[in-house]
Formats: C-alpha cells, sequence, structure tokens
C-alpha cells in the first residue's frame, strides 16, 4: 500500500508563522505590564492611536472634532498599565479593540497544522515517496528508486 505524499509548504511559511506565534505571545505578556501606544494627528480623519495594553490591541479613531488638546500627543510612548479613566467628551472616539488570544490563535492552528503535515513518514515507509517498504531486502525504493538506509522486513509498526 502506498501513502501519497503530501505537497511541499514553502519552509519560509512555517518559520514565519511560528515567529509571528512567538512576537504576539512576547507582545502579550509585556502588554499585561506595560502598555504601548502610537499617536498620530495629521491623517486625514483627525487624531488616530493604536495602543497595545492588557493583551489588547485597540485603535482609537478621535475623528477631527474640536476638543483636541492644543499639542496633541505624536509618536511612540511607553507607559505602566492602570486603569483607564475615561469622561463624556471623547463620545465620538470610534474604538476597535482586538484580544491578542484571537491573532495568536488564527495564526496558531495553520502553523500547527503545517508543521504537523511536514512531521515525515514513519519507519517502514520510503523517506522520499512513502512507498511501503515491508519485506524489501534490496536497499532501494521500488517506487522512486531511492536509496533505503536500512532494508526493511518486517511490517510496518502501526
Amino acid at each position: 500500500m502506498r501513502v501519497r505524499a503530501q505537497p511541499r509548504v514553502p519552509r519560509p511559511v512555517k518559520w514565519l508563522g511560528l515567529t509571528l506565534c512567538l512576537l504576539i505571545g512576547v507582545a502579550w505578556g509585556v502588554s499585561l505590564r506595560w502598555a504601548v501606544r502610537y499617536d498620530r494627528y495629521a491623517t486625514p480623519r483627525g487624531w488616530v492611536c493604536v495602543r497595545l495594553a492588557t493583551g489588547n490591541l485597540t485603535i482609537y479613531d478621535y475623528g477631527d472634532f474640536q476638543r483636541f488638546p492644543p499639542n496633541p500627543p505624536q509618536g511612540w510612548s511607553v507607559e505602566r498599565v492602570g486603569p483607564m479613566w475615561w469622561s463624556g467628551q471623547f463620545s465620538e472616539v470610534s474604538i476597535i479593540t482586538i484580544p491578542l488570544w484571537w491573532l495568536l490563535v488564527a495564526i496558531t492552528i495553520p502553523t500547527t497544522y503545517l508543521w504537523w503535515r511536514q512531521r515525515g513518514f514513519s519507519e517502514g515507509y520510503c523517506a522520499k515517496c512513502g512507498y511501503d517498504l515491508t519485506g524489501n531486502v534490496s536497499g532501494v525504493c521500488p517506487e522512486c528508486g531511492a536509496k533505503i538506509e536500512k532494508p526493511w522486513i518486517a511490517g510496518p509498526s502501526s
């Protein structure tokens, strides 16, 4: 019985997924203790802020209304995480919050599948094509011609 070989996924895709999972995990850990934010005022929509804190990525769109401070914050800032106090003055703010664990799950599932799929063939099968080598003593795979390190006489383990 021949086991069909899976098509190869480029290695960078698997490693990119693993790297993104690790970066999101580190960002989540840092965001539990520190808040990292980026403020930008000169956008066409007005004042936009991206904040990473308490395990969430939050985007604030303050729009272009007249209640800005005279010199609104610009660029990157880091602060300790603490309670956020809101007043009624920001009632026109649009807020999108994405929990980091959503991103982590969304990337971890396909990455895990890619790594699992590329795990290789078990003992007793050709490492190149997956052909069942039960009873083969020639040292060569009859399907693809690959050299076999150890001829496989016994049946493959289940």
